[in-house]
C-alpha cells in the first residue's frame, strides 16, 4: 500500500503537538505532572514553541505517573498509542514513546521497527539516594550501559536488510534497556530529595531536588500552556549552561528529522 510522505516541517510539527495537546489533556484528568523537558522546555522558555531548527518534543513524570500514563493512553480511544519494552515486541528503547499510529516513520541507519511513528518521547524521572557516592556510581553504570545500547543502535545501509543482524541488535538492546529500568527502579529511598532520569539523557546533569520536579508552572508553548517543573531555570542551565543565548548558525542543524509517512 502506498503511503503518503509528510514532507514538510510544519506538518510534522502539528502532529507532534496534537500528541502533546492529547497527553496534557489526559495528564490533567488524572492529576498526572505530565511536563516539558529536554529541548522541548529549552523552546517553550527560549522561543516560546518549537526550536526552530528542531523537530522533536520531550516530556518527562515521575516513574508512577508515568507508568500511569503508559496504561491510560492505550485504554483510551484515541490514535495514540504509547509504545515501551512492556508492550511491543519489537521496541527497546529504555523510555516510551507516544505514536500516533495513523503514521509511520523510519530512521536510516537505525534499527526499524513496525510500529514507530510520529511521536512524542516520555522519559521516567526516579528516585534517588542521598548518598552522592551511590548516585555517582549508579549514573556510572548506567552509562556504562547506555554505551552498550547505543554500539547496537546504528547499522549500515548495507546491513539494513540483514534480518538476522537487526534482530540480534533489536534483542541486545531489548535486554539492556530492561536492566536499564530496572536499576533505575530500584534506586528508590523512603523521602528521597533528589531525582532524576537515569535510563537515557543527559547524564548526571539530570539531577534534580525532587520538589522542584513534583511542583510545577505553566509556560507557553506554540500558543498553549504545558507544565514545567517548578526549577525549569536550574534544569536547564544544568543541561545547556547559558542556554538563552542560541548556539552559532552552524551548529542549528536538526538531528532528529525522519522520513515520515500517514499510514
Amino acid at each position: 500500500m502506498k503511503m503518503k510522505p509528510i514532507s514538510t516541517a510544519e506538518e510534522y510539527r502539528k502532529i507532534i503537538f496534537d500528541i502533546m495537546v492529547y497527553l496534557d489533556e489526559l495528564s490533567k484528568k488524572h492529576d498526572l505532572n505530565c511536563m516539558l523537558s529536554g529541548g522541548t522546555l529549552l523552546g517553550a522558555v527560549r522561543h516560546g514553541g518549537f526550536i526552530p531548527w528542531d523537530d522533536d518534543a520531550d516530556m518527562m513524570l515521575l516513574r508512577k505517573d508515568y507508568e500511569k500514563l503508559i496504561r491510560l493512553v492505550n485504554a483510551d480511544q484515541s490514535p495514540y498509542r504509547a509504545l515501551c519494552i512492556h508492550n511491543d515486541r519489537e521496541y527497546y528503547y529504555p523510555f516510551a514513546k507516544v505514536v500516533d499510529t495513523r503514521t509511520y516513520l523510519r530512521q536510516s541507519g537505525c534499527i526499524p521497527f513496525s510500529s514507530d511513528g510520529v511521536c512524542v518521547d516520555l522519559f521516567p524521572l526516579d528516585d534517588l539516594p542521598d548518598d552522592k557516592q551511590a548516585v555517582v556510581r549508579h549514573y556510572h553504570i548506567q552509562k556504562r550501559l547506555r554505551e552498550h545500547f547505543q554500539r547496537h543502535y546504528n547499522i549500515s545501509t548495507a546491513d539494513e536488510k540483514n534480518r538476522l543482524l537487526i534482530a540480534w541488535n533489536r534483542g541486545c538492546m531489548r535486554a539492556v534497556s530492561r536492566i536499564l529500568e530496572h536499576r533505575a527502579k530500584r534506586q528508590y529511598t523512603a523521602s528521597p530529595r533528589y531525582a532524576g532520569c537515569s535510563v537515557m539523557g543527559y547524564h548526571l546533569k539530570e539531577i534534580m531536588p525532587k520538589k522542584e520536579l513534583v511542583q510545577t508552572v505553566t509556560l507557553m508553548f506554540e500558543g498553549r500552556k504545558f507544565a514545567a517543573p517548578l526549577g525549569y531555570d536550574r534544569y536547564l542551565r544544568h543541561l545547556y549552561g547559558d542556554y538563552m543565548t542560541p548556539p552559532p548558525a552552524s551548529k542549528r542543524h536538526n538531528d532528529h528529522m525522519a522520513k515520515a509517512w500517514y499510514r
